[in-house]
């Protein structure tokens, strides 16, 4: 057996005792990782979204966050109204 096949089983083994252990860290850890990489994935798509306008000669004046439902950039003044 390899080096790399004991150094898995043994990440493997961790990771089971501490969904064991810990069920509901686990399920909160388990969302948030979820959460960010469909984060990453929506301003990946966001990004992708404006390199292909810029090169069709498209406005991005206009594009909204769809996350929050406020032009992009939009600075909050902290009573929920932007400038």
């Amino acid at each position: 057996m390899s080096i790399g096949r004991v150094v898995g089983w043994i990440v493997v083994l961790l990771v089971l005792y501490a969904i064991i252990t810990q069920p509901t860290q686990s399920a909160a850890t388990t969302s948030n990782l979820a959460s960010g990489l469909a984060h990453a994935g929506q301003q990946t798509i966001v990004f992708i979204q404006s390199v292909a306008t810029s090169f069709t000669g498209g406005s991005t004046s206009t594009s909204y966050s769809q996350t929050h439902g406020v032009p992009s950039g939009g600075v909050s003044t902290g009573d929920g109204s932007y400038p």
